[in-house]
């Protein structure tokens, strides 16, 4: 392999790796779960104006893209649902402040 090719191997690899954050994280955010990679994440959801509420399972992980920024979250495993406003997780992403995230109950801990 040439060296040229190794370096772009290793270019793209590590953009892949690298979290597709373009926000900062909110104090109380570890409450909820970890920031993720994009590459990670199960769905992107996109933001508008008329997005009010998203409903998204435990432990899994998401993209929020709102215009050109974007920012992906892994939620933890819960017992029970659990409800945050997105801007707790993510202050700086345009549109969140509005936008409930509804947790749903994790089927790790479900008796049967």
């Amino acid at each position: 392999m040439s060296k040229n090719s190794l370096l772009i191997a290793a270019l793209i690899s590590a953009v892949l790796a690298a979290p597709a954050q373009a926000v900062s994280l909110g104090n109380s955010a570890s409450l909820f779960g970890t920031q993720a990679s994009s590459g990670y994440a199960s769905r992107t959801i996109a933001l508008g104006p008329e997005t009010k509420s998203v409903t998204v399972a435990s432990g899994e992980s998401v993209t929020f893209r709102a215009g050109s920024q974007s920012a992906s979250w892994t939620f933890l495993e819960s017992i029970g649902a659990q409800a945050v406003n997105l801007s707790v997780l993510f202050p700086d992403l345009v549109g969140a402040k509005d936008v409930w995230v509804y947790i749903q109950p994790s089927e790790v801990f479900k008796a049967g």
